[in-house]
């Protein structure tokens, strides 16, 4: 159902989800090249793939409760395909698969040395066997040294990790996630609603694997997971 002419409104939805981003953490989330945006039809399915350049974000400080207090780089990549539902000449984007990478590496350290990479998490959607639907794995050499122009030290050794079932994470989900450990304050109350403009132009998650169990919403939203949100802004759905 995709044409070309769709690649330039999926461009400009995340520009503008990631300048938001970047408003909101104080420019602390470096903004990015539009041309390092990958965005390709695939003529034949008729679908369209994005591949996101390495998105930074520095001085990410710890939570607000942890023991010890850090800063922290963070980097985040992501490839997806995209199918267009409805409306043939406005379709909704939605997304047939997705996966983000993140890696959190130490950013307080003194010039003389080599940061460590402290955790590295892969986020999945894909509907193939033998995966949960959506599934988040611990993967400590999830980006390389090379693709985040960083130097660093892993300590821990390669292993096959468990495909952990989670909730809905798209780069949206992700980054929200990122934002609430580490810029709790601009997402006390949730996604603002210029953020929540720029996100439903965003391409979707399917919730039909979940909303077949659980038929209560038409959307599943990251922030719901957080308690304080469950009533009361406006991206709650309450």
């Amino acid at each position: 159902m995709l044409e070309g002419r769709h690649i330039e409104p999926v461009k400009n939805a995340y520009m503008a989800f990631w300048e938001k981003v970047t408003k909101l953490t104080g420019a602390q989330a470096k903004r990015f090249d539009r041309q390092k945006l990958k965005v390709t039809l695939d003529a034949k399915t008729k679908r369209i793939m994005v591949t996101t350049p390495m998105l930074e974000i520095h001085g990410a400080s710890s939570r607000p409760n942890a023991r010890s207090k850090h800063r922290y780089k963070i980097f985040l990549e992501s490839q997806c395909t995209i199918e267009g539902v409805g409306n043939a000449k406005s379709p909704t984007f939605v997304l047939t698969r997705c996966t983000v990478r993140v890696l959190w590496i130490e950013d307080d350290v003194a010039a003389d040395k080599t940061p460590k990479a402290l955790r590295g998490l892969h986020f999945d959607y894909a509907e193939d066997d033998h995966h949960p639907v959506f599934h988040v794995q611990v993967d400590d050499h999830v980006l390389k040294p090379e693709g985040v122009d960083v130097e660093y030290n892993v300590d821990v050794k390669r292993h096959e990790t468990p495909r952990i079932p989670t909730a809905p994470m798209d780069l949206c989900g992700t980054v929200y996630m990122i934002l609430h450990d580490h810029f709790s304050s601009a997402v006390l109350q949730g996604w603002g609603e210029e953020c929540l403009q720029a996100i439903e132009s965003m391409p979707k998650l399917p919730c039909k694997p979940i909303s077949d169990k659980v038929k209560e919403r038409g959307r599943l939203d990251c922030a719901w997971w957080y308690p304080q949100h469950q009533h009361g802004y406006p991206g709650s759905g309450k």
